[in-house]
């Protein structure tokens, strides 16, 4: 392992199992000296594979650029049960899968989305592709619908020269389509959202009969305040 590392005592710790698979469990640990928790990502086996370690090695190699408000971060790897752990910055929440299949309401659930595809492009902006999102990857508060992104270890730098702070459509933009809509009498909500757009643009949007016009970067209150604009304007239509 390359690099300078933390040290952390992970035997003033103790343990509770949040998920486990047939490579990695996951666990929280409290502190007996002063209540402090971590994340620990732990081989399910004594004796990990390469790949395993590997995985590992590479998820705690991108702790400088991952956002802590995002993801948990990794702050340290150690040795503990007599295998390699990663160490993890411990953010709260439980992992999403956890919540799969329990009836949530609609303002929990929009809030959750939002706050993870606004992890998501974090992500992106800092060139890194996660490439294994799923829901034990998520760590998510119960009550606020906040997410957190885990699990890095097959994720992938992006090559500077193809990250783009903006995605365009090929062959037509965002006001052609909602003219081709308005033509077609598809009168739905629309909220547009870019980094690059013009305040021409943006007028002619909202005078199309936009919600909301986002510009890069927005809080998350700003898009979910946009969506329930958007569900009365629907239910208002209907």
């Amino acid at each position: 392992m390359a690099g300078c590392q933390a040290v952390i005592e992970l035997s003033q710790y103790i343990f509770e199992a949040l998920r486990k698979d047939q490579d990695f469990i996951l666990y929280r640990g409290r502190s007996n000296d002063d209540a402090s928790h971590v994340l620990v990502l732990s081989p399910a086996v004594q004796r990990p594979t390469p790949e395993s370690l590997q995985r590992l090695e590479h998820e705690y190699s991108l702790k400088e650029q991952l956002d802590p408000k995002r993801s948990a971060r990794p702050i340290a790897i150690a040795r503990h049960w007599d295998r390699t752990v990663v160490v993890l910055e411990n953010p709260g929440g439980l992992p999403l899968d956890q919540l799969v299949g329990q009836q949530l309401d609609l303002a929990f659930s929009l809030r959750l989305a939002i706050s993870l595809s606004t992890a998501i492009g974090h992500l992106h902006q800092r060139g890194i592709i996660h490439k294994d999102i799923k829901p034990t990857n998520v760590l998510v508060n119960s009550v606020t619908g906040q997410c957190w992104l885990m699990g890095f270890g097959i994720a992938s730098r992006l090559p500077r020269e193809r990250q783009s702070p903006d995605l365009r459509m090929p062959g037509m933009d965002g006001l052609e389509l909602q003219r081709n809509l308005l033509r077609a009498n598809r009168r739905i909500p629309i909220i547009f959202v870019s980094a690059r757009a013009s305040e021409d643009e943006r007028i002619q949007a909202i005078a199309g009969g936009a919600v909301e016009f986002l510009r890069k970067p927005f809080s998350e209150d700003a898009l979910f305040n946009a969506i329930q604009a958007a569900q009365t304007s629907q239910a208002r239509s209907d």
